[in-house]
């Protein structure tokens, strides 16, 4: 209905117009400085229309055109990170199946791109951890708490639990204390530090 009303005042409004011109034509007269121009009223505003329409589309496919590069970088670095997530997925998938290293290599190459890098270093802590590559561990838990300090708690616990499943209960133990140190009502941590204590056999 809406449309409708535009069209019809559209086509009233050309009508009014139309007779308006045919009783009084009128005229533009261009003069520069002994060249001078006459045209009809009506040509005139149709040339300035068009000029109008011309710039306009000029000027849009210029601000295109100075976006264009913009657009494609952000274009780029969306697909990378899709396919960033689409990788880390995989690599959860392959580390639920117990697929250590090809789990830890899919996390790798997606740690750059990813929107959660900590998530996937946390995860490479894991699958290095089940290969027994300690070191290795270790420097993914140092990079996850030196892109997130404010996780130290639960980067540190997840230090000491993969410590404790490797049999190494003396550094979980150093861990955990040091752990208790900065949060001593903490109750998840005391519970781990006292069963470490217990595993190591410090009764005192």
């Amino acid at each position: 209905m809406k449309r409708l009303f535009i069209l019809i005042f559209l086509i009233t409004a050309s009508v009014w117009i139309g007779l308006q011109l045919h009783a009084d034509p009128g005229y533009v007269l261009l003069s520069y400085q002994k060249t001078s121009v006459e045209l009809p009223l009506w040509l005139a505003a149709v040339i300035t229309l068009l000029l109008f329409f011309v710039l306009h589309a000029l000027l849009n496919t210029f601000a295109y055109a100075s976006t264009l590069g913009q657009r494609y970088r952000a274009a780029h670095k969306k697909r990378k990170r899709s396919k960033a997530r689409l990788l880390t997925t995989d690599a959860f998938l392959s580390l639920i199946e117990g697929k250590w290293s090809l789990a830890e290599g899919k996390l790798l190459k997606s740690i750059e791109q990813s929107d959660m890098p900590v998530i996937s270093l946390l995860a490479s802590a894991i699958t290095a951890n089940a290969q027994n590559k300690f070191q290795q561990r270790d420097r993914y838990l140092q990079q996850a708490l030196s892109l997130a300090p404010d996780a130290h708690l639960n980067v540190t616990l997840l230090q000491a639990q993969l410590q404790k499943q490797s049999a190494q209960s003396e550094q979980a133990l150093a861990t955990l204390q040091q752990l208790h140190m900065s949060y001593p009502k903490h109750t998840y941590v005391l519970s781990q530090l006292c069963e470490t204590l217990e595993t190591v056999g410090d009764w005192k």
